[in-house]
């Protein structure tokens, strides 16, 4: 995480409360995570490793606090119902 990713999440947390920016950490990682393993597969093959991909985390945020703003109350009710 820069500084950029956590003032997102730190005003994200001011505008959304904190029940909903610790959704869209968990959406966003999720998505970052099969980004990079998607990524890693790809260059799986490649001779050479020296060349290092860096994926931006910002935008998998981002979605994941486009989710939380729309759908966030109905995904910690649906978690809280299934598993509590």
């Amino acid at each position: 995480l820069g500084g950029g990713e956590m003032t997102l999440m730190a005003d994200s947390g001011f505008l959304l409360g904190w029940k909903a920016c610790l959704i869209a950490m968990l959406i966003g990682t999720v998505l970052a995570a099969v980004a990079g393993i998607v990524a890693l597969r790809k260059n799986r093959n490649k001779a050479d490793r020296e060349e290092k991909t860096v994926i931006p985390f910002g935008p998998f945020l981002a979605i994941g606090l486009v989710v939380s703003m729309f759908w966030g109350e109905r995904l910690i009710d649906w978690y809280l119902t299934s598993f509590m």
